[in-house]
């Protein structure tokens, strides 16, 4: 049994075979085999495209409405800004602690 890789490799051969018996029709030709390995392509190309389809992922921004996730990056982001100017990181820390205590009730709360 052939793959269909071979099938199309003879169609292709078949269609050169025929341009060299029949050279008048040799414009006509080209444009049928132009056409044809179009279509091979383009099959070939929905193929992969429906194969190698990667998983959804959920983006970044629907991690982040998450106020536990929020109130982390607010930690560390106040942790880094805090070396440079430490008013301005322990308030994101704060408010890190802030977000991550609301998210806390707000879920037990929803319980």
């Amino acid at each position: 049994m052939k793959s269909r890789r071979q099938k199309r490799e003879e169609e292709i051969e078949e269609f050169l075979r025929g341009a060299r018996l029949n050279r008048q029709g040799d414009a006509a030709f080209r444009e049928q085999l132009r056409k044809a390995a179009a279509a091979m392509v383009e099959k070939e190309t929905v193929k992969i495209s429906q194969s190698e389809r990667s998983t959804y992922r959920k983006p970044l921004a629907r991690h982040l409405s998450k106020p536990m996730t929020a109130g982390l990056s607010l930690i560390v982001v106040g942790a880094v800004i805090g070396f440079s100017l430490p008013v301005l990181g322990w308030t994101a820390v704060l408010c890190g602690l802030a977000t991550i205590l609301w998210g806390y009730f707000a879920r037990s709360h929803k319980q």
